[in-house]
């Protein structure tokens, strides 16, 4: 075959794939750009329970009239955790997912019966909110549970059987870097964040708190940024407190409900 016909159709070829390529990038976009799928009555598969992000649950059996019957019905207790938790229980297919820092538990939703347990050990010399124990929740994706670790790390667990898949670290812990957020599956995605440390030494947090040398080649700390620091360091203390009263308002309210139904109030966690 002359060579200027093999040329010809060498081109043919490729404007066909660069056209095919470009149908099927179309293709891809449009179906991208679709509203996803609301979750299934009675799940809850997000930190944010759907898609949305708006927290609403469209189910109905709890209302004015029957929120008055609530009781409770099983407790399970996350035991060493660090502090108060602060995640989001994660709900598919009857299964709940809890998290406390660097570990996670996959329960009976009916029953409470832990399924499995994943955990590894705290990162020693964290700064920040990573460094007191916050964890936010999971992701699920297909067969897979997400979950950042306080170091940094994005970590995948087998659904199933809370075995370690995969282990990706998104920010170096030694420069002060850390994660507490629960992350988010987007279509064929995981999106998670790190966080800095706002509580680190002054050569990290305030690098910038100090003036240049001069003329007499005296320096310090700039009066405006030192104010500054000390007014965020109160206004963090406030509302560590105000935290801390609710807490100490919504146990409260537990353990009245929990003896009300002549339930024991010793398992919980404090």
């Amino acid at each position: 075959m002359p060579r200027r016909i093999l040329q010809a159709a060498a081109v043919c070829l490729a404007i066909f794939a660069m056209a095919h390529a470009s149908a099927q990038q179309k293709y891809d976009r449009t179906q991208a750009n679709a509203p996803p799928p609301r979750p299934q009555a009675g799940a809850w598969p997000t930190y944010n329970g759907n898609p949305s992000g708006n927290r609403f649950s469209p189910l109905d059996q709890i209302n004015p009239t029957t929120i008055h019957s609530l009781a409770p019905k099983w407790m399970f207790t996350i035991q060493g955790a660090p502090r108060t938790l602060q995640m989001t229980p994660v709900v598919v297919d009857g299964v709940m997912y809890v998290t406390s820092v660097n570990e996670a538990y996959a329960l009976d939703a009916r029953s409470g019966r832990a399924i499995w347990h994943y955990s590894r050990p705290r990162t020693q010399g964290l700064a920040g909110d990573a460094a007191t124990g916050i964890n936010r929740g999971v992701a699920m994706l297909g067969d897979r549970v997400f979950m950042a670790t306080d170091n940094a790390h994005l970590i995948a667990l087998q659904r199933d059987t809370g075995q370690l898949l995969w282990d990706v670290e998104m920010a170096d812990a030694r420069q002060n870097y850390g994660a507490t957020g629960a992350p988010l599956a987007v279509n064929d995605l995981v999106i998670a964040g790190v966080s800095a440390a706002t509580k680190a030494s002054e050569d990290f947090s305030t690098p910038t708190a100090r003036r240049p040398v001069n003329a007499s080649g005296d320096s310090g700390r700039c009066p405006r940024l030192a104010s500054l620091a000390r007014r965020r360091g109160a206004a963090a203390r406030s509302r560590r407190m105000r935290r801390d009263v609710a807490d100490r308002h919504l146990r409260s309210r537990v353990e009245a409900a929990l003896l009300a139904h002549g339930q024991s109030v010793s398992g919980l966690q404090r």
